[in-house]
Parts: C-alpha cells; sequence; structure tokens
C-alpha cells in the first residue's frame, strides 16, 4: 500500500495528466472546434472505423449555430480525423469549413 501512494504522489508531481477516456469521434469533434475558433457547433452523426490493427478513422458531423439567417455559407459541415496508435495523424475537412486560400 505504500509503495501505491508513494508512486502515486511521484507520478502527480510530475505533472503527469493521466487522460480520461474520450472516443475518437470526440477527439475529432474537438480538433474541428479548434481548426474553426470562431463557429459554433451543435455535432450529429459521429462515428469511427477501424482501417488496420493500430489505425482509426473517425468522422463528425455537425451544423453551423453561429451563422445568421440567410447566411450564403451552408451550416452543414462534415470533417475526418485519422489517428494512427491513438495520435493524431491526419485531419480534413469533408462538408464545408473554412474558406481555402488561393
Amino acid at each position: 500500500m505504500g509503495l501505491g501512494v508513494g508512486l502515486a504522489g511521484t507520478v502527480a508531481g510530475c505533472g503527469i495528466d493521466v487522460p480520461h477516456s474520450v472516443s475518437m469521434p470526440d477527439r475529432c469533434a474537438e480538433v474541428m472546434r479548434l481548426a474553426m475558433p470562431s463557429a459554433t457547433f451543435e455535432t450529429g452523426n459521429e462515428r469511427s472505423r477501424s482501417v488496420g490493427i493500430d489505425s482509426i478513422t473517425a468522422t463528425v458531423e455537425a451544423v453551423r449555430t453561429d451563422l445568421p439567417a440567410g447566411a450564403t455559407v451552408a451550416p452543414e459541415v462534415a470533417v475526418e480525423c485519422r489517428f494512427d496508435d491513438g495520435v493524431l495523424d491526419g485531419f480534413r475537412w469533408t462538408k464545408g469549413g473554412p474558406k481555402q486560400s488561393p
């Protein structure tokens, strides 16, 4: 028991943050929000699929709730995230998203 308490104190003192269990679609939705911080989203369809032993693709569909009525931008957006060993390896807008520079 003393070893466990000592180890816990050592880990806490190192500033290591033990992550909570978060799904890959939830992580992908957060990356979407970070990629377009001025927008507000209501997420809808979120899913993930395994594409290999250590690779997962997550997709998120959302609706922008910050657009005024009659906006010329479509409110529907969607993103795809690729994770390899739990690390974000790719991100792309599959629908909507920020304007692309020329």
